[in-house]
């Protein structure tokens, strides 16, 4: 009695601890604790799952620490027969590192596993030891596949009530990874796998994190995905990710065929489980940073990569994401000043000879049909030096805006640095501003009212028809007016506010410059 009383008491212990060290009750479970420089994981007492994993975001300033495989498990056997958890223990290593060893019994062999910190802060270094226990030989294959899945319940970062934005973000991609850089993968690619480089990491990858494990043969093995379910609640079973499935096609490489008595045998895992960070996944080794921004291409990435650095060394200066989000904007804007003059005295010619030569125009087409008339207006095309262009070439500064605009919507709606960080009203720089909940969750737009999106909206009505006012025709198209400051804000709604601040920041400052510029004048 006293025994059990002592258990329970510990257990409560273990409780705490985990509430303590920032787990958050939805997640609490009994299990011991591991605990590295960038992971809090919970070996499970019941099941032996490896999970929950707590990630945590060492930045500065940076967000909360994230719950992954809350209902999942990082890596497990296929067994044919399940073997029984013979209990978790905290122990240490001959260099006083921490481990937590799970011993299992199953059809005489008992199976110990060794979780431990890896080579880097989000790394874990899994361990099997396979020993027969009994007098008599084993034969593996009637007990063991050669099997391991990984990563179950490893989700796509989901938003709900985001809207479209939200949609955008919402993915889970396999990728492999070789001397070349990672790639992504369809499940139809898997079977080429063993024609590629040799395989260095394997595994998914959402919007901020990523998970990945390294194998010990990679030329001997075959991967596959797998739908799974969890068997946490046998009584209420919850669909799962797929998860990744890996099978080795020799299975004497991973583990023999039979094991003597006495006789034991290993395999051993590397697994990463880290934020989607470039700094962070190039201490991997081998470096993991090419699964940042994956599948672009490698030209675009140079320019994403240089964008990202930017706004790095800005938060370094100012201290706050949303600061240098709207320093960055108004670095930008200064590069392309150059640009947006040469545009705006295309836009003043364009507007000029457009005046000029509708009258001629008109008088032409009340005086010739048909073919003679396209004849003639060539001829007056010539004569007047007619730029065709001109109209285009005035659109020049918001062309040159559009590439880094789609780099940004890369870098700041991937970038997990901005997960969690508030700035202003918002709570969340990687997700809409929601100033309030609309109480309904809209179709396209979402659950929230957006305030950020009306403002940029009103500043770009605003700047439109400062632009028109000022310039020497004073003319102001109602349709350019009203139609941009529309199509921005169906479009931005329901995107990060990281990306709407920019924008609305850019548009501000353009509207500065304009009346500046007038002033000058």
């Amino acid at each position: 009695m006293d025994n059990i009383r002592l258990q329970e008491i510990m257990r409560i212990i273990r409780l705490i601890g985990l509430v303590l060290i920032g787990m958050g009750p939805g997640t609490v479970q009994a299990g011991q604790i591991l605990q590295t420089q960038g992971l809090i994981v919970t070996i499970d007492d019941e099941t032996g799952y490896i999970g929950p994993i707590n990630v945590k975001n060492q930045l500065e300033g940076a967000s909360q620490n994230v719950d992954l495989l809350v209902d999942g498990n990082l890596l497990s056997l296929d067994w044919l027969i399940q073997p029984r958890l013979h209990g978790n223990q905290i122990v240490r290593d001959g260099d006083g590192k921490s481990m937590v060893e799970s011993r299992y019994v199953n059809q005489g062999l008992t199976i110990l596993r060794q979780v431990s910190g890896g080579t880097s802060p989000y790394a874990l270094s899994i361990r099997y030891e396979i020993t027969n226990a009994s007098s008599e030989v084993v034969d593996l294959a009637s007990v063991l596949r050669p099997t391991f899945h990984f990563a179950e319940g490893f989700n796509e970062f989901v938003d709900e009530g985001g809207g479209y934005g939200a949609w955008v973000y919402a993915y889970r991609d396999l990728f492999v990874s070789n001397k070349n850089g990672a790639e992504k993968l369809d499940r139809e690619e898997l079977k080429e796998l063993p024609t590629l480089d040799p395989i260095q990491w394997l595994g998914w990858v959402n919007r901020h994190h990523v998970m990945a494990i390294r194998l010990p043969h990679p030329q001997s093995v075959g991967i596959g995905v797998k739908d799974t379910f969890s068997n946490i609640e046998k009584s209420d079973k919850k669909v799962m990710p797929a998860s990744l499935v890996l099978t080795f096609a020799q299975a004497n490489q991973a583990l023999p065929g039979q094991l003597m008595p006495g006789e034991s045998t290993t395999i051993a895992f590397e697994s990463v489980i880290a934020p989607k960070q470039w700094d962070q996944l190039s201490l991997v080794t081998p470096a993991l940073d090419s699964v940042v921004l994956l599948n672009l291409w490698d030209w675009f990435r140079l320019i994403c990569f240089a964008i990202w650095q930017l706004l790095n060394f800005l938060f370094t200066l100012s201290g706050s994401w949303g600061i240098a989000i709207t320093l960055m904007a108004l670095v930008v804007r200064i590069l392309i000043i150059p640009v947006t003059r040469i545009s705006l005295q295309y836009q003043e010619r364009a507007i000029q000879q457009q005046e000029r030569i509708k009258p001629l125009v008109q008088r032409v087409r009340e005086e010739y049909k048909g073919i003679e008339l396209s004849q003639q207006l060539v001829t007056l095309y010539e004569r007047e030096k007619y730029d065709q262009l001109a109209p285009f070439k005035g659109m020049l500064g918001l062309f040159i805006q559009i590439p880094v605009l789609i780099a940004l919507f890369n870098v700041l709606g991937e970038a997990s640095e901005l997960s969690g960080v508030p700035f202003l009203w918002f709570n969340d720089l990687s997700l809409s501003d929601r100033l309030f909940p609309l109480g309904v969750d809209l179709p396209f737009f979402g659950a929230y009212f957006n305030l950020l999106p009306f403002l940029m909206a009103g500043i770009t009505v605003l700047s439109t028809y400062h632009a028109a006012r000022i310039s020497s025709t004073n003319n102001m198209p109602t349709s350019s007016l009203f139609g941009m400051a529309a199509l921005f804000f169906i479009l931005f709604y329901s995107f990060p506010s990281a990306l709407v601040l920019y924008w609305l920041c850019s548009i501000c400052f353009q509207l500065l410059q304009q009346v500046l510029e007038n002033k000058t004048k």
